[in-house]
């Protein structure tokens, strides 16, 4: 299992799940044809969600590889989903208003 954690404070601003879901992937939780085998042993196990505050060391996520993967490729690649920033800005709820 490789853990990983915040580097800096700030809050979640954006999380990218496809980037997640390759990584688990690439790993053997899915498969590209039918019958190919998957491992149920390896994914991602996150800890915070977009919106949450962080500081330096929180756990954001865990992430579970096979034995033969480099830790810090892992980690940094897990690490790369996550957008910290030290406010995040609120998400646009109004695109535009209709006079009629």
């Amino acid at each position: 299992v490789v853990k990983v954690t915040a580097q800096s404070a700030g809050q979640i601003a954006r999380l990218d799940a496809l980037s997640i879901a390759q990584f688990s992937h690439r790993q053997g939780a899915g498969r590209t044809r039918q019958g190919e085998p998957i491992n149920p042993w390896v994914g991602v196990v996150l800890h915070k969600k977009t919106g949450d505050t962080v500081a330096p060391g929180d756990l954001l996520a865990e992430a579970y590889a096979r034995p033969d993967c480099d830790e810090n490729a892992v980690e940094k690649e897990v690490r790369g989903a996550f957008t910290i920033r030290k406010q995040a800005s609120a998400p646009k709820l109004l695109n535009t208003i209709i006079h009629g």
